[in-house]
């Protein structure tokens, strides 16, 4: 306990001294990050309205290098990432459909732009993951990693379910403070 106590010292002095010599932690939410890699479309808007050009200027970057640790973090979490994808397969392929019947929406990319994107972003997601001593995620702590559960895993789900059930229209899943964000709400 002791040994926790220290650690949990060091990281409060790491995050909270104010010393300007010491680049300072980039603090994200998991699910807020890990949500902005897939585009906006009518069934998942999660990004902000400017994201066809964010996209667009991500793609003039090209594709950024993972170094041997982000590899190594990438392959560690293959299996969950295959999982997922044969998961969420079936919304993948109605999207794809629905988008080639929309009238009047021009997207500004095309769909291999979009993977290409969609892959830049996933680079930049493992490699955040990867270094986390430079990057820290906002409510889990590997000593308690109880909030991080039950914020993302439980209130978000439970506030979700209650929206749906009352009927209130909603815009998106806020991980960062765990609610959701209604339309015409804060």
């Amino acid at each position: 306990q002791v040994h926790t106590q220290n650690k949990m010292i060091r990281l409060l002095k790491r995050d909270y001294e104010n010393d300007s010599s010491k680049p300072s932690i980039n603090a994200y939410w998991f699910y807020n990050e890990f949500f902005k890699i897939v585009p906006n479309s009518w069934l998942f808007l999660y990004n902000g309205t400017e994201d066809t050009d964010d996209r667009a200027k991500e793609l003039t970057e090209g594709l950024p290098m993972l170094s041997y640790q982000a590899m190594a973090f990438a392959l560690l979490y293959t299996p969950a990432a295959i999982l997922s994808l044969f998961l969420l397969l079936p919304v993948m392929i109605s999207l794809y459909v629905s988008s080639m019947f929309r009238v009047g929406e021009e997207s500004k990319m095309g769909d291999i732009e979009h993977l290409q994107v969609v892959m830049i972003r996933m680079v930049h997601f493992v490699n955040r993951l990867a270094y986390l001593n430079e990057n820290i995620e906002g409510d889990f702590w590997l000593y308690d990693p109880i909030p991080f559960l039950a914020k993302n895993h439980v209130q978000v789900a439970s506030r979700l379910l209650a929206t749906i059930r009352t009927g209130v229209e909603w815009k998106k899943l806020d991980f960062a403070i765990g609610k959701v964000v209604e339309v015409g709400g804060d």
